[in-house]
């Protein structure tokens, strides 16, 4: 709990985020009594917010280590053990139970315990003062945009949180596991810091869902500087249609199939032009500017450090990509140091992207997705790519991999922008509930976008061929899914929603249960240590 204090304590103060290369300003003996003066300085607490999610270093960031966890406990991953890289997955892989993953720890943990107490920091004082602490100032009607944004982040980091250290939510079930500390507000003292209640997971997923819908209500569906939106960035913020996103995911795996088509709906069929499937799916991946990708609807902003300098890159990428963040254009530099996780062959066969005797069939070629997004070494120990020596770690391979291509995809690779919810997810997840409902020929319409997008006429020699709906079936949308969003940290979460057992993948038939304790990890032993709730 200690760490938590620490956290809670920096929450409380101005973070400078433009200016800030250390952690100093973590640093909690030096408070700032009135920390925002006026609407323009209230802005920081929302910055903060959003800088906490990118934890302490360049190695904390909850985006890479919640992915990951999910791809080499999902069956679409395959640790390579001899590849004498990175091994801090491999217990996530083997789906040990009780697993305290010291990582997750800095990343997950405290990332979003710390990005809450920022969120908590601002939405306390606006409550302090009936959401109305600045009746003078000309920008006051920014206050309900800001507040949306404090509530988007704090649903977000219990929502990473609940899926990285509880099981799923049942729905009709109990929901009453409960492991994690429930902050919805800042600590007035040590001893309730140190006193914390502990939050279900039918109660966080509750406040989740709440933050969300009322963080709808609040955000515009785009920045407009005339609007006067100019005072934050625009870039790489939440928006209206990133809450309803988000929220059409939490709602799916509370088994709320209904609400979450009304909020895919709205963002797939109301989004007034801001998003469509015209682009090649690599212009998600490959920005290293404030531009994006037109069917990104929230993302990272790794472009500018997030305003505090290139030392933020996120590193654990390097653990399950092709190569490390000193590439470029997802390729031309140095391969990734610490690459131990390739798409598995279970899920290869699955996509039609590798045959049987692991060579390469057609119509992988085909599939953009696999073209742009994929990379396939031959042999790993013997080829030169781009001119760089073999890599000697993997000399004792001599069979091919396919490795995931997605990340560092930018001119300058270390500082890619990170696609968090993308218009091609939520399609799929329509075409799913579509087809749940009887809706066969909807499925088929939304298949039919994601898929024609990712044709490649000219490999294939002949346009695509739309899929009829008498075509459509649950796996198809399944394996189709696994296509679009395969190393985006999404196969594990989307089975358990639909509450499908886990394949066993390239560790042997069979599967485990979508609930299994093996899938989801311990806090941090301090926290044990130090809440006294821990130990009644």
């Amino acid at each position: 709990m200690k760490s938590i204090l620490y956290m809670l304590v920096a929450a409380l103060l101005v973070l400078p985020v433009a200016s800030c290369n250390t952690e100093e300003f973590l640093k909690p003996e030096n408070p700032v009594e009135n920390p925002w003066l006026d609407v323009a300085e209230f802005e920081q607490a929302v910055i903060g917010a959003y800088y906490a999610l990118s934890g302490n270093g360049g190695f904390r960031h909850v985006y890479t280590h919640r992915r990951g966890v999910n791809i080499v406990a999902s069956d679409i991953g395959t640790f390579l053990p001899d590849a004498a890289g990175n091994a801090d997955f491999e217990s996530a892989y083997n789906r040990e139970e009780g697993v305290n993953l010291g990582f997750l720890n800095n990343s997950v943990y405290r990332s979003c315990y710390n990005a809450i107490g920022n969120a908590n920091a601002g939405l306390d004082f606006l409550a302090d003062n009936n959401d109305n602490p600045y009746p003078n100032d000309p920008n006051r009607g920014q206050i309900s945009r800001q507040k949306g944004e404090l509530l988007f982040v704090r649903a977000f980091s219990y929502w990473s949180l609940a899926l990285t250290y509880c099981p799923p939510y049942e729905p009709g079930g109990a929901n009453d596991f409960a492991r994690l500390p429930k902050r919805l507000s800042l600590p007035g003292n040590l001893a309730e810091a140190t006193q914390s209640e502990l939050f279900s997971v039918g109660e966080m997923y509750d406040q989740i869902r709440a933050d969300l819908e009322e963080a709808k209500t609040l955000l515009p569906e785009r920045y407009d500087a005339g609007a006067g939106h100019d005072l934050s960035y625009s870039d790489g913020r939440a928006t209206r249609f990133a809450a309803a996103a988000l929220l059409s995911r939490v709602y799916m795996q509370m088994g709320m199939e209904a609400e979450a088509l009304a909020e895919l709906n709205y963002v797939i069929d109301n989004n007034g032009g801001d998003f469509d499937l015209s682009e090649d799916p690599i212009e998600a991946f490959n920005r290293s500017d404030a531009s994006r990708g037109r069917e990104v609807i929230w993302y990272y902003l790794q472009y500018d450090g997030n305003g505090i300098g290139s030392w933020k890159r996120p590193g654990r990428f390097e653990s399950y990509n092709k190569c490390d963040r000193g590439c470029n254009d997802g390729g031309e530099g140095r391969d990734g140091g610490g690459r131990t996780i390739v798409i598995s062959d279970h899920a290869l066969k699955l996509m039609g992207w590798i045959n049987d005797d692991l060579t390469e069939p057609a119509q992988a070629t085909w599939d953009k997705r696999y073209t742009q997004l994929a990379y396939r070494y031959e042999t790993p120990g013997s080829d030169t790519i781009n001119g760089n020596p073999p890599e000697p770690r993997f000399t004792n391979f001599s069979r091919p991999y396919v490795w995931n291509n997605k990340y560092y995809r930018a001119p300058t690779g270390g500082k890619s922008n990170t696609p968090m919810l993308r218009l091609g997810e939520m399609l799929l997840t329509r075409a799913l509930i579509r087809f749940n409902n009887g809706d066969a020929q909807g499925a088929a319409d939304d298949l039919n976008v994601v898929r024609e997008r990712a044709w490649d006429a000219d490999a294939a020699g002949t346009p695509y061929t739309p899929l009829a709906a008498g075509d459509v079936t649950a796996d198809l949308i399944h394996i189709e899914r696994m296509k679009e969003m395969f190393f985006e940290g999404d196969r594990l979460w989307y089975l358990q929603a639909q509450q499908i057992d886990i394949p066993n993948g390239d560790r042997g038939a069979g599967s485990v249960p979508y609930n299994s304790a093996g899938l989801y990890y311990e806090i941090p032993d301090q926290e044990l240590d130090l809440n006294t709730v821990y130990q009644n």
